[in-house]
């Protein structure tokens, strides 16, 4: 009888202990299960717009919490497994429908990390005095550091979607604004160069190193260019900001807004920096043309401690056409106003 007592004991024991290393072992795979669902959350979250990074301008230091919200080198833009990203660092472009129209100005051209710098009296006086001419065989060239930016779809404009809110069809994204800029611009008599290249591959993060070499190349080519517009479309809430427009005669337009870099940076600087008080004057000249179109057409104009490439002329323009909540027809129809502006600060001689 005790060693049958015994050999019950001993079974008990086993099947305890197999009930332990069970629990152990699902407990094993249930963490590292849900440490691979947090990391494909994150990487859905964080991988948005890419920003200026260190990679991009050495001596400019970048927050370094934006650090980690840059795609992994060796990622192409648009691929399946890179998540897509929009305007310079945002971590929210159309990303979840609960996203906040606070967490949706998170991407790093319109991102509240704005330079606490403003221009001085005399720049802000110039504003008011100041008329620009330009001469030359060639004078604007457009371009497009973040190439594959699209819109919302609406109607026939649809489009095979490369990441969230970008296409590589030119058709659909903004490029096509750029072209319709240009088309705008020449109509005032200005000589455009539109450049669809797109800087975005290999690492959407370092697009700004490979757009200013495009520019250093033009500039080379054609040193009569004056000035050089960078034209994006930023980023929003899809949910709730579809009806972030102005309407002029009976159109809906998407507003625009100026990006401005003082390349100040965040941990030293850039090297050489932008002369960042003359983009402002320009960009603020025509913003209060467009304004005086309507009144809510432009956002206030974001002056970031980036470089955005704005050291290359003191005629430098980065602009935001609406956002990823807007209707590709809605930027297109802001074109001919934007044109229009310029054409009334900028004269060709």
């Amino acid at each position: 009888m005790k060693n049958a007592g015994n050999g019950k004991c001993f079974q008990i024991c086993v099947i305890l202990m197999v009930t332990v290393l069970a629990c152990i072992g699902q407990s094993m795979i249930d963490h590292f299960q849900g440490k691979g669902q947090v990391q494909a959350y994150n990487e859905t979250i964080l991988k948005l717009y890419p920003q200026e990074d260190e990679e991009e301008e050495p001596s400019g230091g970048q927050e370094a919490m934006l650090s980690l919200l840059v795609p992994k080198s060796g990622e192409t833009a648009g691929s399946q497994d890179a998540q897509p990203v929009t305007a310079d660092g945002d971590i929210t472009d159309f990303l979840l429908p609960g996203v906040s129209e606070k967490d949706a100005k998170e991407d790093s051209d319109t991102k509240d990390n704005s330079s606490t710098k403003s221009p001085t009296a005399e720049y802000l006086k110039q504003i008011a005095t100041r008329t620009y001419e330009i001469s030359g065989e060639t004078n604007i060239l457009i371009y497009h550091t973040h190439a594959t930016e699209a819109y919302r779809p609406d109607g026939e404009d649809t489009y095979k979607a490369t990441g969230t809110s970008r296409t590589d069809n030119t058709d659909q994204n903004i490029i096509r604004v750029g072209e319709e800029l240009k088309t705008q611009l020449e109509k005032y008599g200005f000589t455009v160069i539109h450049d669809t290249t797109n800087h975005e591959p290999p690492k959407l993060s370092t697009a700004y190193s490979r757009s200013v070499k495009t520019m250093e190349a033009y500039k080379e080519k054609y040193p009569d260019i004056d000035i050089f517009i960078d034209v994006h479309r930023d980023a929003a809430n899809v949910e709730t900001q579809q009806d972030d427009v102005v309407t002029i005669d009976g159109k809906r337009c998407a507003r625009l807004m100026f990006v401005v870099g003082t390349g100040e940076g965040t941990n030293g600087g850039y090297n050489p920096r932008p002369n960042w008080e003359a983009n402002y004057t320009l960009a603020k000249s025509i913003t209060e043309q467009l304004d005086s179109i309507n009144e809510k057409f432009t956002r206030d104009i974001r002056v970031k401690p980036g470089r955005y490439n704005q050291h290359i002329t003191d005629m430098c323009l980065l602009v935001e056409v609406g956002h990823n909540a807007n209707t590709l027809q809605e930027a297109l129809n802001s074109m001919p106003h934007l044109a229009k502006s310029i054409s009334q600060v900028v004269k060709k001689v």
